[in-house]
């Protein structure tokens, strides 16, 4: 493994605040108070608790430049979990080690990595899974209709001893001023609530804790994650494979609203390098080019580490070893026991490292020297992602490439089996008309925050969404959808520009709630009343849909549709260009969740002709 950046310097002036009004008051009472071995230490004035012992988080001395994988080690160390998993082994599982990432919108204010730009429900899903613990995430919009509730909830998670896992953007916090800031912890806590603890950073090389004070008491703009109850024993085997399994779906994430990932990152960059993007003056050099170096140098190479500690667990993964330095060889680093990544080293050789000056992106064959380095590296991320997509090779090529293959398909396999379980019978289903409340939101979760907002607003004028308890009122019945088809997505004039929410984190989704007939509900200026025309849909269930990969049952219809000669109305030809840009209130994939005998369901409606 190459040695990753440390954020010195120009980095770790970044971390300071150029102003520091009430902030930091929280970390001098910390340092104040001293350790206990229980849950957590209560402060005199009542309502108030703080964890014991608290470390800092994203330490750029050790290279810890993410904060998600850090956030995480911090919580398993507070669960006493076995295995012990170090930043390492957790930024390899979220991505983070595995991924380059680019951006061409400007600079974003968040982590310049996989878990920033993936950050959301879906992603904490995933990782929450692999670690076999259960867990709730909580939006800013939910916090806001059960505001109380949460907070009494989060202040009962300190007192356990646990902190609270915290998605928001730092650049919201007054006075703080910051090349980073999606990941942070609830640490402690004051006047029952109206005051968190964050942890957020180190005060120095030895890691003491950077705690801010956040005002509780005004809406609070971030998202909570509370981890829930073990589901399952995991190995450290099991986390390892599940790293290297997922590593080449990293590596070629598409896309999203100028954001790039793996090999296309690299080849983005080199494109805007040589197009001149950093000829204008207002695009900064540290937000929107040294930070990329930075995610370069943190990564360095894959994660080839976790090959060789795979097969350090049990010898019969021997064969991980040369697939690890198969990869390895294609990132060398400066030595062959580590050290800086060989193309780290190529950029600052070009005056095109972390500290690189304009007056060398303005020089076209200087800054093409640069480009051709990121595009070298990405021809070589495209061998890596061949060698970590076995079903490429052949047997007399790579054989142990084709064990890993058979390992990885039975893996998979054993995987849609227990999907498979969870799935209903596909079935054709056709959707009576009606009037429904629609409700549109732009949002990097909006499904939870259109839900809220909608459940709020059913309940002011009488009516209940279904729950545990049972169905609501009436016959009340919601439906959801992504609604991007013909939408100005990214452009100038697009509903992401207009929300001031970056490309890459955008998803627009509504929201139809179906009316009783009949009944005499008016819109306003956030719900409309329209009509539904209803028509003919293919339809899967999925029982306790937020346990598993529930979006595999799109694939699931899409295949059945397909192979049957079902026509769907997306104007799609194959499963593999399929997706959610094609849903439409004209050809909408409906999602709905519903309860049948206590047990949660998402029922998927494709449109067929």
């Amino acid at each position: 493994m190459s040695e990753p950046a440390k954020k010195t310097g120009h980095i770790s002036e970044s971390y300071t605040p150029k102003e520091v009004p009430e902030i930091m008051k929280l970390a001098q009472q910390v340092q104040d108070a001293g350790e206990n071995n229980g849950g957590t230490q209560a402060a005199s004035s009542g309502g108030s608790g703080m964890l014991p012992g608290i470390r800092g988080i994203c330490n750029g001395m050790k290279g810890h430049n993410y904060a998600l994988p850090d956030c995480l080690a911090f919580l398993w160390e507070r669960l006493n979990e076995s295995p012990a998993l170090d930043f390492w082994q957790f930024a390899a599982l979220t991505g983070d080690t595995v991924a380059q990432v680019y951006n061409r919108g400007p600079s974003t204010r968040c982590e310049y990595c996989v878990s920033g730009y993936l950050a959301g429900p879906e992603h904490i899903a995933y990782v929450f899974d692999a670690l076999g613990y259960g867990h709730e995430y909580v939006t800013a919009e939910q916090i806001k209709t059960k505001k109380e509730a949460y907070l009494r909830k989060v202040t009962q998670c300190i007192d356990k001893g646990l902190p609270v896992l915290v998605r928001f953007n730092m650049a919201d916090v007054p006075g703080w001023d910051s090349d980073v800031g999606t990941w942070s912890l609830i640490v402690g806590y004051a006047g029952a609530g109206s005051t968190l603890s964050l942890n957020f950073g180190c005060l120095n090389e030895g890691g003491e804790a950077r705690l801010l004070e956040y005002d509780a008491s005004g809406e609070i703009g971030m998202d909570w994650i509370f981890a829930g109850e073990k589901l399952r024993e995991i190995t450290l085997e099991e986390i390892y494979f599940r790293a290297i399994k997922t590593m080449a779906h990293w590596l070629t994430l598409p896309g999203r609203g100028g954001m790039f990932f793996g090999a296309a990152a690299f080849r983005a960059w080199a494109d805007d390098i040589e197009s001149g993007r950093y000829e204008d003056e207002s695009v900064g050099l540290w937000d929107n080019y040294g930070v990329y170096v930075c995610n370069l140098a943190t990564s360095g190479g894959e994660p080839t580490y976790l090959f060789r500690q795979l097969a350090e667990l049990n010898p019969k993964h021997a064969h991980y070893i040369e697939l690890g330095e198969k990869i390895q060889a294609l990132l060398p680093a400066e030595t062959s026991t580590g050290g800086k990544t060989l193309d780290w080293i190529r950029l600052d050789k070009l005056n095109g490292g972390l500290d690189v000056q304009r007056k060398v992106l303005l020089d076209k064959k200087k800054r093409g020297k640069i480009a051709a380095v990121l595009r070298k590296r990405a021809e070589r991320l495209d061998e890596v992602v061949r060698i970590l997509s076995p079903e490429s090779y052949k047997p007399k090529e790579a054989p142990e490439i084709v064990k890993l293959a058979e390992n990885t398909q039975k893996s998979i396999q054993k995987k849609k089996e227990r999907f498979a379980d969870r799935l209903s019978e596909i079935t054709l289903a056709e959707l009576p008309g009606a009037m429904v409340a629609s409700y549109e939101v732009i949002s990097d979760s909006p499904e939870q925050e259109s839900g809220a907002f909608i459940e709020a607003w059913l309940e002011k004028r009488g009516l209940r969404m279904a729950s545990a308890a049972g169905p609501g009122a009436d016959g009340v019945v919601r439906y959801g959808f992504d609604c991007h088809k013909g939408r100005d997505i990214c452009g100038e004039n697009s509903a992401c520009k207009k929300e001031q929410k970056g490309c890459w984190q955008c998803r627009i989704y509504h929201q139809y709630v179906t009316l009783p007939e009949g009944a005499a509900i008016a819109g306003d200026d956030d719900v409309k009343i329209k009509e539904f025309p209803g028509g003919k849909f293919a339809r899967v269930a999925v029982r306790d849909p937020f346990t598993c990969d529930f979006p595999s049952a799109w694939y699931v219809l899409l295949e059945w549709t397909f192979k049957r000669k079902i026509r769907n109305r997306l104007g799609c030809a194959s499963k593999k260009d399929c997706y959610s840009l094609f849903s439409n209130e004209e050809t909408p994939c409906l999602e709905e969740l519903y309860w049948d005998q206590g047990v949660q369901y998402m029922a998927f409606y494709l449109p067929v002709e």
